[in-house]
């Protein structure tokens, strides 16, 4: 089930970002969510049910700030957090990833070299 989540997530991110042709600058707005999040005390943080939504979606602004997040990027954290699926964000930036790659016909390629 949350894979799925994750998966409607990031295409409806895609979506959004597909129809302000901001693809680009949202994978890499994604890109510096999943540095963020790889902290665990960031994702703890944000998955902490004592932690009150709106002290965590004040937090969400400070990053956005910081960040340079684009609007609609920022807005889907704080909709994460109020749909109380913050805790799928490193699945849905997997997703996302999936999805950016195939929008912008990107195929990942694995080279292995041998050194001596």
């Amino acid at each position: 089930m949350s894979s799925t989540a994750a998966s409607s997530y990031a295409n409806a991110l895609a979506d959004v970002a597909k129809s302000n042709n901001t693809l680009d600058r949202t994978f890499a707005d994604v890109e510096k969510i999943e540095k963020l999040f790889s902290e665990e005390s960031v994702l703890r943080f944000f998955t902490n049910p004592t932690i009150v939504d709106v002290e965590k979606r004040g937090i969400i602004d400070e990053i956005a700030r910081s960040a340079a997040l684009q609007p609609h990027v920022a807005n889907f954290l704080s909709i994460l957090v109020d749909m109380k699926r913050i805790d799928l964000v490193k699945e849905i930036v997997k997703e996302f990833e999936v999805v950016y790659n195939i929008l912008t016909a990107t195929e990942l390629a694995v080279v292995t070299s041998v050194v001596k």
